[in-house]
């Protein structure tokens, strides 16, 4: 998988805090992401408004890619549960891959292991979530 340096954001996080209250009847969004998916009035209140979904689990970190598939991807699975309770999962990572420097000038280089870690956490996800992986 190749990504551009233009490319910003797309997979990971955890810290479920707090209850989770039980499956609504519109089901469940579970978001993975960092602080951008884990403040409040971000995409994921809106997304969940518009749905009428009001089981929402934040999964949010302060991980890189490859962070987030060691750290957030096992409870992000466990949230996910059954997957016809699961209405919506959506994925938002990439900053601090940005941040920590290994990845600043070229999302592509050998130093840089987000393209392929977020090939295998979207991968994984998609299976967690009952879809089937792309070639």
């Amino acid at each position: 998988m190749r990504v551009s340096t233009s490319s910003i954001a797309v997979v990971a996080g955890l810290s479920l805090a707090g209850t989770v209250p039980s499956a609504s009847a519109a089901g469940r969004y579970v978001a993975i992401g960092d602080s951008i998916a884990g403040s409040a009035g971000s995409y994921v209140d809106i997304v969940a408004a518009r749905r009428g979904i009001t089981d929402v689990q934040r999964l949010i970190s302060g991980e890189t890619a490859a962070g987030a598939l060691r750290s957030v991807l096992p409870s992000a699975l466990a949230s996910i549960g059954d997957p016809s309770d699961t209405e919506i999962v959506t994925v938002q990572i990439g900053g601090h891959d940005f941040l920590t420097g290994h990845c600043n000038t070229d999302w592509n280089r050998p130093s840089c292991d987000f393209a392929d870690s977020l090939a295998v956490l979207l991968d994984k996800t998609r299976t967690g979530a009952g879809r089937r992986s792309r070639p």
